[in-house]
């Protein structure tokens, strides 16, 4: 195996592949996950009203798997914009975890952390944190790095870790940039310092494979991007 095949493969195994489109149809999901499964992607994303045509496939896929391995299945919650309220989330959360999610990603209160509302935000997280543990359920946060200070950065990994989110995500792919090598530094350290064991998604812009292990190398442990670049 041809030494880029091999890195696109282990790339593909760490990888949310993410169809978030308002105009995805179902069968446009359904194709999307044969397309995932078939290249060993860790999980296909979708937004919650296509669960039920993602996990009808994914199941079909995964059961035919003969070495076990298998695609999970993650959905969004308060997203793009993170704005509805802690109760809306997690009735959604609710409500896409019983449709088969295995994870979710959820998009923090933006405006509330900018506004110093950290309490807010924290309580939040953790009331997810807290249903999505009792589910067997990995809670992702997503801080939008792109609208945030390096302070508003560092508080809000603090508050994902103190909340007991099992990843800070950095982008929805909604917003005015996506993940970046800085950041990912930047969050790890916070990571490090406070000896949290919350881990790390680099989510948006990656564009080619470079790129991809750069951010792995700086501490990221799962990418999200919607297809896998070629170079």
């Amino acid at each position: 195996m041809k030494t880029s095949a091999i890195k696109k493969e282990l790339i593909a195994g760490q990888t949310d592949f993410a169809l978030l489109s308002p105009t995805a149809t179902s069968n446009d999901v359904r194709e999307y996950c044969k397309k995932v499964a078939a290249m060993g992607g860790y999980s296909v994303c979708v937004n919650p009203a296509n669960l039920a045509a993602a996990k009808e496939t994914l199941g079909s896929l995964n059961e035919a798997q003969p070495d076990g391995n298998k695609t999970l299945l993650c959905a969004v919650v308060g997203f793009p914009l993170g704005a509805t309220t802690t109760m809306q989330k997690f009735t959604e959360a609710e409500e896409c975890v019983s449709l088969g999610a295995n994870e979710i990603d959820a998009v923090m209160n933006i405006g509330a952390l900018k506004g110093g509302e950290t309490g807010l935000v924290r309580d939040e997280i953790a009331l997810l944190a807290r249903f999505c543990k009792s589910e067997g359920v990995i809670l992702k946060i997503i801080i939008e790095t792109c609208y945030l200070t390096d302070a508003e950065k560092r508080t809000a990994v603090k508050l994902c870790a103190e909340g007991g989110a099992d990843f800070v995500k950095t982008s929805t792919g909604f917003g005015t940039g996506g993940a970046t090598l800085g950041d990912i530094k930047l969050m790890k350290s916070v990571i490090d310092e406070i000896g949290s064991s919350t881990e790390i998604k680099a989510s948006g812009g990656i564009k080619t494979l470079s790129a991809a292990e750069a951010l792995i190398d700086a501490g990221a442990t799962r990418l999200g991007m919607s297809s896998l670049p070629e170079e």
